[in-house]
């Protein structure tokens, strides 16, 4: 116990400083009521610990990209923060971070390039960029999928995204999701059995997995209607909680109401909550995800207080909270009431 508290002390006192000053429910009572992207950046600079960041944003004339930039580049500089804490052991939980913001930086501009012409791609900072494998910068400057792929070559990304190209699958942008979060979920998976003799964080991350591919099988069936036999090869092949013969019932499920009756058989049933046919309360699924990840943070950062579970839980509440306030821009964006924002950003 003496040995965690020297070794991650002053990782949880940073943590309890940046968790104080986090938006509560009141904050985003008043954010979903505003009407414009000006209301919104005026309330985040007098109202919140975002004020520094916003100080040089104006506060007309905004685009999405004036309010997402800045809020991704404090998510860059937490980090960075707790980098400076951790000894170079656990370092290696917060590169999984780097490799997995490198790959939504990639995504964003595959997005961008299938046609949401309006995506904002930030911009790497220089921190960043010495974890990134790859230009994000000058990749975001690509004009066509030609000239990405040209630069990209020679990368770890290079063949995967190759294969995802020319497998001739009916959704593209699909296909090139899911082999980049399959990559990203490869090298989770080599953590947890090759270098982590930490169990705790093997609990942290298997139960990602876990709820990532229920995730991916609820998208599949709901958005895009893809294959039994897509979906299996798609899927990651790790379990936590879940066995092997449950997760082929969910891929076999026949429609969303059998999926979730098999999910509810499962330790991850409150994901369910909400999402049948015929409830009045319109739930998405990736606001399930969202809570009960939190929520499983939060009891195992009790028990583990002085360990790397403390960093791990105030890293994704920070990215949680960043998300939350992107999607009510966005809902604003698209002149949606309070009520209705309330609804999708809960």
């Amino acid at each position: 116990m003496l040995s965690e508290l020297l070794k991650y002390g002053g990782v949880a006192v940073k943590s309890k400083a940046i968790k104080s000053k986090q938006l509560n429910k009141e904050d985003y009572d008043q954010l979903i009521q505003k009407v414009s992207l000006s209301e919104v950046v005026l309330f985040l600079k007098n109202n919140t610990h975002y004020a520094d960041i916003f100080k040089d944003v104006p506060e007309k004339n905004l685009h999405r990209g004036d309010i997402e930039n800045p809020l991704k580049k404090y998510y860059a500089s937490v980090i960075k923060k707790y980098y400076k804490f951790i000894t170079n052991e656990d370092r290696r939980f917060l590169k999984i971070i780097f490799f997995k913001e490198e790959i939504e930086a990639i995504k964003d501009i595959l997005r961008r390039m299938e046609g949401d012409k309006e995506r904002f791609i930030t911009p790497i900072d220089d921190y960043a960029a010495e974890h990134f494998s790859v230009d994000i910068n000058k990749l975001s400057e690509a004009k066509n999928i030609n000239e990405f792929m040209d630069i990209i070559s020679g990368s770890k990304y290079e063949k995967i995204l190759k294969y995802a190209l020319t497998s001739g699958a009916n959704q593209k942008m699909f296909s090139l999701e899911m082999a980049l979060d399959n990559l990203y979920y490869k090298h989770m998976i080599n953590e947890i059995k090759s270098k982590s003799k930490n169990d705790v964080m093997r609990i942290v991350y298997g139960t990602e997995i876990d709820m990532k591919n229920i995730l991916w099988i609820y998208r599949c069936k709901k958005y895009y209607n893809v294959p039994n036999e897509i979906i299996y090869i798609y899927h990651i092949p790790y379990r936590c909680a879940l066995t092997k013969a449950v997760l082929q019932e969910m891929i076999n499920a026949e429609d969303l109401n059998q999926l979730c009756d098999i999910i509810k058989t499962t330790a991850y049933k409150d994901l369910t909550e909400g999402l049948e046919d015929g409830k009045e309360k319109k739930i998405f699924i990736e606001n399930n995800y969202d809570k009960y990840f939190n929520d499983m943070l939060r009891k195992l950062k009790k028990d583990k207080s002085f360990s790397m579970v403390s960093v791990i839980e105030q890293l994704h509440s920070v990215n949680t909270e960043i998300n939350k306030i992107i999607n009510i821009v966005e809902c604003i964006r698209y002149s949606m009431s309070a009520k209705e924002i309330s609804a999708i950003c809960q």
